[in-house]
């Protein structure tokens, strides 16, 4: 995609002009003219395939100042030539990497959804390369298609995570939340262990080792295969709203604590050797009780694990069991409770570990497109941990280092550490005080109710605007599919306050 410049001063892309010599700037705008810039609106997001020298990016500003531009120019040559020739820019953001552009498309279109979106481009660069544009238009559709998916889960579980959380406020007055274990295990080497069909392969190797120097955190799902082999992982964690218990019962709670989400499944607490430490998913719900971190995860239990050995400070962070794909026909490794329901899903092709492609599912891919965001995100921050991803087959992770299971075993430092296991760590940590609990829980109800107050003097608008994004109220951004509704924000907004008072009736009956 190179740029060329005639003697009198007119740009063309690959022989088709691009910017004339004189009035580049209104040609730029003539040719926005139809591809329906106007229709995004305030907030919206536009993305701009192809740089040029910034005059079609200039255009847009001046026609849609409110919206947010997004340019993606995968040619370094050009960006620089933008920066040095053509018109200021301000800050808008110039993005050269398709991997970076996922992410930044997640972010906007995944987890900020309801957002107008619309991809344009020069017409030079529709006619020089038409398969970039496409490609840009194809990415835009997955994550709009993944946001409205994650939106409409979440609605559709709004009740059920509630009625969950009431009825396991009591083990939150109880029981420790792991994530106050923050920075604790600085430098400690991970082993996150998923369920994945591969593990059938890696569960020798992981017998035959001493992994003393390691923490191992599993998913629930993978706690009776790594039984069945002699291992007893530090930690198993579940976060499913149905019941998966039984995934539990294996456990021994002498060498593994088990932890469930606040808005899991009750049984999860309740029909296995003992449930000992607690973590929560949605970002309110640490401020509305004063304690702790959300677990961010890609609405599987295996990323949540990933993100709690981030915070717990683990490096390297090595994955193992994570196929995410379907490998030797199945979706799961042997010995899992449970049905290989996944196996009948409409499925995708990705690439896969070690060249190739492998099939792969709708709801998988999501967990795919999380973990590239994740280590996309802890490259830009340049201090996250070492990623590798051991699994012996599936899906490609972006961002990860890919090994065999043996080079990373064998890549720890050979000097060890000695630390407190997460079942001895706990027991460390005193449950909050029940008033710490009120007080935040009061806080919380203050919250939505100034969140109601707005709504009806200003409408759903005005409270989205002056949400802060750790809010209570904020959770309605997940809860309702769009802001032209202000009967269900209200709704919402209505069930999430009396669920808070019935709460903080059970910390009084407890105090």
């Amino acid at each position: 995609m190179e740029l060329s410049q005639t003697s009198e001063g007119a740009w063309f892309l690959e022989g088709r002009p691009l910017h004339p010599a004189r009035g580049a700037l209104a040609a730029a705008r003539a040719e926005l003219v139809g591809q329906g810039v106007e229709a995004v609106g305030p907030g919206g997001l536009v993305v701009l395939v192809g740089q040029g020298l910034g005059w079609h990016a200039r255009a847009l500003l001046d026609q849609e100042p409110e919206a947010n531009l997004l340019i993606y120019e995968p040619n370094s040559r050009t960006r620089a030539l933008a920066a040095a020739l053509g018109p200021d820019l301000g800050a808008v953001e110039v993005i050269g990497q398709e991997n970076d552009l996922l992410a930044r498309l997640a972010q906007v279109l995944v987890y900020q959804t309801g957002r107008r979106v619309l991809v344009v481009s020069a017409p030079a660069y529709r006619e020089a390369h038409p398969d970039l544009y496409q490609q840009v238009e194809k990415l835009v559709a997955e994550q709009v298609q993944r946001g409205r998916v994650d939106q409409l889960n979440r609605a559709a579980k709004r009740g059920q995570w509630l009625a969950h959380l009431e009825e396991n406020f009591r083990f939150l007055l109880e029981y420790p939340d792991i994530t106050r274990l923050a920075g604790r295990y600085c430098g400690v080497p991970a082993l996150v262990v998923g369920a994945g069909p591969s593990l059938d392969q890696s569960l020798p190797l992981l017998a035959q080792q001493d992994l003393t120097p390691w923490l191992t955190i599993a998913a629930a799902s993978a706690l009776a295969p790594l039984v069945a082999a002699g291992l007893h992982p530090d930690l198993a964690m579940a976060l499913e709203a149905k019941d998966e218990s039984r995934q539990l019962i294996v456990a021994d709670p002498k060498r593994t604590l088990l932890a469930a989400a606040s808005s899991a499944h009750p049984h999860h607490f309740r029909n296995q050797p003992g449930c000992r430490a607690l973590f929560h998913l949605s970002p309110w719900l640490p401020k509305a009780l004063g304690q702790g971190a959300p677990l961010a995860n890609g609405g599987h239990v295996t990323s949540a694990a990933f993100t709690l050995a981030l915070l717990w400070g683990c490096d390297p962070i090595v994955l193992v069991g994570q196929d995410l794909a379907f490998c030797q026909g199945r979706a799961y490794a042997r010995g899992r409770p449970g049905s290989d329901e996944l196996a009948v899903a409409p499925t995708r092709s990705v690439p896969a570990i070690g060249g190739g492609e492998v099939e792969t599912s709708v709801v998988m891919a999501g967990y795919i497109d999380w973990y590239r965001e994740a280590a996309a995100y802890l490259t830009q921050r340049r201090t996250g941990p070492r990623l590798v991803n051991a699994t012996a087959q599936g899906a490609w992770l972006p961002g990860f280092e890919h090994l065999d299971l043996k080079t990373a075993l064998e890549s720890l430092p050979t000097q060890r550490r000695s630390f407190a296991r997460p079942l001895e760590a706990v027991r460390q940590l005193a449950p909050p005080p029940a008033w710490q609990i009120g007080q935040a829980l009061s806080q919380a109800r203050s919250d939505l109710r100034q969140g109601l107050n707005l709504l009806e003097r200003h409408g759903v608008a005005a409270l989205r605007q002056s949400t802060p994004p750790d809010s209570v109220v904020a959770e309605l951004w997940d809860l309702t599919d769009k802001a032209e509704h202000p009967e269900r924000t209200r709704a919402v907004l209505a069930e999430l306050s009396q669920a808070m008072t019935r709460m903080a009736e059970m910390v009084y009956a407890h105090a």
